[in-house]
């Protein structure tokens, strides 16, 4: 018999376990039903949870919510939830903002706030002189856009546009040739109304040119969790801070406010804006407006023009004015006055490039092109930098373009 260790010598023989009670040769059996990773537990579990949720779709998102408060967001929510409609429409990037607010508020004598500000009061006044009263425009430009941007925001917004409206679009060598624009899938146009209207595949395939972008857009498609990431975090922070406000009464009245946080997190959400946060003063036309050099800037943007980006662009701006013709608005284009600085550090051959690209195109779908990027017309007077007008120049602009669209209602 065996020696017995000190702890089972107070143990009955029969209950001294000396073997195991399963025989060897049976883990040989149980070993390859045992998980091998949990990893590939975890991974079925969430594709099995995955595939459930988007056949089944258990919660109930408003795909108009979004966490980051840019120009985009204030503009649709400052104009979706209404019954207004419009019988003008202007596109175009910050150049077309720059114009139209300028020229408002210098001309009203008032100052604006710039997100909020979705009209143009003195185009309205300057068609009624044309012979065209009782106008309402709307502008829906916003910095940065680009025609895949405005292609967007007319399609999410048209609704609000009256049958046979007219539609000016601004556009500028910037909006072809940004080196600093990555894809046409990463601004907050598309991430934000993407979620609002129905893209054709042919059109989606075309906001993701890269590898990273179908990627991505594959992605959106396959994970719900995923494509759903916006609408859970908001409504994560919306459940969260309702529930603060049940334990904590006081919390709903917190003195910490968008200054506050600016003051305390400046690069956070550095693109999000907020009332009062961006005004436009009145402009004394009587003095000379101070010029601001932004010429390393855009010299930057026009280093490397990428050929691909330039022909998405076009090609987004023939979808543009497809949307125009089933909405049965008439489209202007509109080559934006930029100063010869500017132009001088956009190499000859792009440019001239640029503009046979927007004269064919206006000859091809029947678009009436304006050109005032004229020098003598629009000297550096007007503008408050290389591209973007002061009141003088977008009152002049203004005053320009009226009689063209006054043509489209005659």
């Amino acid at each position: 018999m065996s020696q017995m260790s000190p702890d089972n010598e107070s143990l009955r023989q029969e209950t001294q376990i000396r073997q195991p009670r399963v025989h060897p040769e049976a883990y040989e059996i149980l070993l390859p039903m045992r998980p091998k990773s949990l990893f590939l537990v975890a991974l079925s579990a969430f594709a099995i949870l995955n595939a459930s949720m988007m056949f089944i779709n258990p919660i109930k998102f408003n795909r108009e919510f979004y966490p980051y408060r840019g120009w985009l967001w204030w503009m649709v929510n400052d104009i979706k939830p209404t019954n207004n409609t419009y019988d003008v429409a202007l596109l175009g990037s910050s150049v077309m903002v720059a114009a139209v607010t300028t020229a408002d508020a210098t001309s009203s004598g008032k100052p604006l706030d710039i997100i909020l500000h979705h009209k143009s009061e003195y185009m309205d006044k300057q068609l009624e002189i044309n012979g065209i009263p009782k106008q309402q425009t709307v502008n829906l430009s916003g910095p940065g856009q680009m025609p895949s941007d405005a292609l967007l925001i007319f399609m999410a917004l048209s609704d609000h546009l009256k049958e046979g409206s007219t539609v000016v679009y601004g556009l500028a060598p910037r909006d072809f040739f940004d080196s600093s624009f990555q894809s046409a899938s990463d601004t907050e146009s598309y991430k934000y109304l993407r979620r609002m209207i129905e893209l054709k595949p042919r059109v989606n395939a075309h906001y993701h040119q890269y590898f990273w972008d179908k990627a991505n857009a594959l992605l959106e498609r396959c994970v719900y969790l995923y494509d759903r990431s916006a609408e859970i975090q908001t409504k994560w922070f919306h459940n969260l801070e309702n529930f603060l406000i049940k334990i904590f009464p006081s919390y709903e009245n917190t003195t910490f406010t968008y200054w506050d946080r600016k003051a305390l997190l400046p690069a956070y959400k550095g693109a999000e804006f907020h009332p009062a946060a961006s005004m436009c003063a009145p402009e004394d036309l009587t003095k000379p407006h101070e010029f601001i050099d932004n010429t390393f800037e855009y010299f930057l943007r026009y280093r490397r023009p990428n050929p691909a980006v330039f022909d998405a662009q076009l090609y987004f701006l023939r979808q543009l004015s497809q949307q125009c013709k089933e909405k049965k608005a008439k489209l202007i284009i509109v080559n934006m006055p930029i100063t010869e600085v500017n132009m001088a550090l956009l190499p000859r051959h792009h440019y001239q490039n640029y503009m046979t690209a927007l004269r064919d195109f206006s000859k091809t779908f029947d678009v009436k092109f304006v050109d005032l990027n004229n020098p003598k017309v629009f000297p550096k007077t007007d503008f408050r930098d290389g591209v973007h007008m002061n009141a003088r120049g977008g009152m002049k602009f203004i005053e320009l373009v009226a009689p063209e669209i006054a043509g489209t209602k005659k």
